[in-house]
């Protein structure tokens, strides 16, 4: 920029899981009561934080059926359809991401997805594409 001044964004971006986006889980699906208690004590927000932090998901499923092996469809299930649990794009971020692009702003992603399952938002997200490195 002829300014001398930096342009230079961070998106940050979250892969927080929908819980009624997930289909297939029969009859974990359609009792609340019973999916807020597998997402809060089985696959809770302190055990998916040990996969944002480089646990493999294959130890994961395995440790959680371990100590809850009632639920052990759930728990396949819970990575088994990531892709579909994903939401959509929040248009008005993207819609931001382009018009900071096209003023010449370098935009750089921060993320705690887990590696493996972030190839399901690149091919998924198509904004993805104008950041400058993730």
């Amino acid at each position: 920029m002829s300014d001398g001044m930096r342009r230079e964004l961070v998106y940050l971006s979250s892969h927080a899981t929908n819980r009624y986006f997930i289909p297939n889980w029969g009859n974990y699906y359609n009792d609340d009561e019973r999916m807020e208690y597998f997402l809060s004590h089985v696959c809770s927000p302190e055990w998916n934080d040990k996969q944002d932090a480089g646990r493999s998901i294959a130890e994961a499923v395995a440790e959680a059926k371990s100590l809850h092996p009632e639920f052990s469809d759930a728990i396949e299930c819970y990575y088994g359809h990531f892709a579909e649990s994903l939401g959509g794009p929040i248009e008005k971020n993207v819609q931001r991401l382009k018009d900071y692009k096209a003023q010449g702003f370098r935009l750089y992603g921060l993320t705690n997805w887990p590696a493996e399952t972030f190839h399901y938002a690149l091919e998924r997200f198509d904004f993805l594409s104008l950041l400058d490195g993730i």
